[in-house]
């Protein structure tokens, strides 16, 4: 374990320090910044309030940062993440802060040595995850050799590596790796009843929760490892005893502690629900987005996995037994995590609550490879698995470097980026509207259009850049080097609007463009200026999708996005285009719509 530790700890710094085209610095970003939290809001700042916290992340993030992974309760700041991933990673922020005395660096939980001790953490963790994966196919009657090779070849050929390497601070490699653990365990405890087995286990189980609530949905998977229904029946018939489910329960519960005394003391309540405002829409999962579509599609990003076909077949008809137990845990597990709001997981590559449970995935596909009769089946495998590999790496690549989107991908984006690696492909695809958690009012309650011929109240227009277009017979607004600003729509901030009241606005026009991909990397800005003059939120948003090269054609173009929470010193909003790279293109028929939801 030492040698694969090493091995992959040298791989990670090869692909952050060489291989990507300037080192990485940061790792603690996006979602995996709110579940490391708990580290330093605890252990510097003493408290179990993430104000200090947020303001940190405020002060050095972007202005339109609006700190999402925090709520406040009675008062209280607090994580919508659970503390598990924080506190697998506390040996790591602890020798960071040992070190970054040492050097006479800050301790503040962001520096770069707290940065990499994160990466440290991810690659040690994983190292643990296939540990225990290789113990547990060599528990399934798999050789050790091919268990050895399935194992690495499951890091290298799906999302996983990406939450290994690239995104370390996210919690599913520290899932993959204690369910891995939980599946050994469990597994293990239904061929020999040992009861510390299942007193692991039952750790486990509550390690799973801390760290990921929703993958409580791993004890589905315990009648596939106990070999199937009717010796999971069996046992609990035969071998059952109020002893045993009473000790598994208090371990089980000392798991779940951390995060109880965490809500106890934050709020008074063993239990928060942290993710406010988000939640699931169990009536319209998207269950074929989710698995094929190329915005974020499971068999679209980690191709291995379409090896899950033919291995269900082979369960089928060679283990009937465990097909259906594999069904009975893999069905409810797509249907609730594509039942989530939000089913592609925002920004993120392929799907990601899918990682958690590739141990089991990998465990299936070994199982039918190893088992399979024919050389020609176990060669053309091989033959998939590294074409998978190769797709892994190199969308992961591309990926890390900007040319997939990290939530905004399409065929035609997809195919145009396909094996393109150039600087030209970098940020090409540009973001879709942003989404939201809720339902936009059927009627708006702001609505005005500016046609150029006539200027409503609002509008604020530059005459120089008005020009007469004879194909329409009415006036446009021409965009170049020397016009660079559309007409803008100012909008005060009402008194009545609170930090609850949420805001979606579109931004719609006709734009056409006299050179070829004019428009491309114009921006649609949202600028909002306080009472002090100062600019607390500004965002921009491309709103040409994609090179195109269509000329002298007039096409609609929108952008959909969220104001952040109000709060009471901002004073007004702006809206304008900004022809950043003053190229040449026209305007006309520009309308703010603004929604609650």
């Amino acid at each position: 374990m030492v040698f694969l530790f090493s091995t992959l700890l040298l791989n990670f710094l090869f692909v952050n320090l060489v291989l990507l085209p300037k080192p990485n610095a940061v790792f603690i970003d996006g979602d995996g910044s709110g579940h490391y939290a708990y580290l330093p809001a605890i252990l510097l700042n003493h408290s179990v309030d993430f104000s200090a916290v947020l303001a940190s992340e405020k002060a050095r993030k972007s202005a339109d940062y609006v700190g999402h992974n925090y709520h406040e309760i009675n008062g209280v700041t607090i994580n919508k993440f659970t503390s598990g991933t924080a506190i697998m990673l506390l040996p790591f922020f602890i020798m960071a802060a040992i070190i970054s005395l040492w050097a006479g660096l800050p301790v503040d939980g962001y520096n770069i040595v707290f940065q990499y001790a994160v990466g440290v953490g991810a690659v040690f963790w994983c190292t643990i995850g296939l540990f225990f994966l290789i113990k547990l196919l060599v528990l399934f009657h798999i050789s050790r050799r091919v268990a050895g090779r399935a194992a690495v070849l499951g890091l290298f050929s799906t999302n996983l590596f990406m939450y290994t390497y690239i995104a370390p601070s996210f919690s599913h490699v520290y899932s993959f790796s204690v369910i891995a653990a939980f599946a050994y365990f469990i597994a293990r405890f239904f061929l020999n009843y040992k009861a510390g087995d299942l007193y692991f286990a039952s750790f486990l189980f509550g390690m799973i929760i801390v760290i990921r609530p929703v993958n409580g949905l791993a004890v589905l998977l315990v009648p596939f490892l106990a070999g199937g229904f009717p010796a999971l029946w069996k046992w609990v018939r035969n071998k059952l005893s109020g002893r045993l489910v009473l000790i598994s329960l208090l371990i089980f519960v000392f798991a779940l502690s951390p995060q109880i005394i965490i809500n106890f003391l934050q709020t008074g309540s063993l239990w928060i629900d942290g993710y406010r405002e988000e939640g699931f829409d169990f009536l319209t999962p998207h269950f074929l987005d989710f698995l094929f579509s190329y915005q974020k599609g499971w068999f679209v990003f980690t191709p291995l996995m379409l090896l899950l076909f033919p291995s269900a077949i082979f369960l089928y008809h060679r283990k009937r037994e465990s097909f259906y137990p594999f069904l009975f845990f893999f069905i409810p597990m797509v249907y609730v995590f594509s039942s989530w709001w939000n089913w592609f997981y925002g920004d993120s590559f392929g799907m990601r609550p899918m990682v958690d449970y590739y141990a089991v995935f990998i465990l299936i596909i070994a199982t039918y490879y190893f088992n399979a009769k024919s050389k020609y089946t176990k060669k053309l495998v091989l033959a998939f698995i590294g074409v998978a590999l190769f797709l892994n790496l190199f969308q992961t690549y591309q990926y890390a470097i900007g040319i997939i989107h990290p939530d905004s991908m399409n065929k035609k984006a997809y195919w145009h980026v396909f094996l393109r690696s150039d600087d030209n492909y970098r940020g090409v695809v540009a973001g879709n509207d942003e989404y939201y958690y809720g339902k936009l009012d059927e009627i708006p309650f702001v609505s005005s259009l500016n046609t150029i011929d006539r200027l409503p109240v609002g509008w604020t227009l530059n005459e120089k850049s008005v020009m007469y277009n004879p194909e329409a017979g009415s006036l446009v607004i021409e965009q170049n080097n020397a016009l660079i600003y559309s007409p803008s729509y100012v909008y005060p901030y009402p008194d009545h609007w609170r930090d609850t009241t949420k805001v979606y606005v579109r931004f719609s026009f006709s734009y056409l463009e006299k050179e070829v991909d004019a428009a491309l990397n114009a921006l649609v800005v949202v600028d909002i200026i306080d009472s002090f003059g100062q600019h607390p939120f500004y965002k921009a948003f491309r709103f040409k999708r994609l090179p195109d090269g269509t000329t002298g054609l007039w096409r609609k173009g929108s952008v959909g996005f969220k104001l952040p929470p109000h709060s009471a010193d901002y004073e007004q909003i702006k809206f304008y285009i900004w022809n950043r790279e003053a190229q040449n293109y026209l305007l006309d028929s520009l309308q703010i719509e603004m929604y609650y939801y």
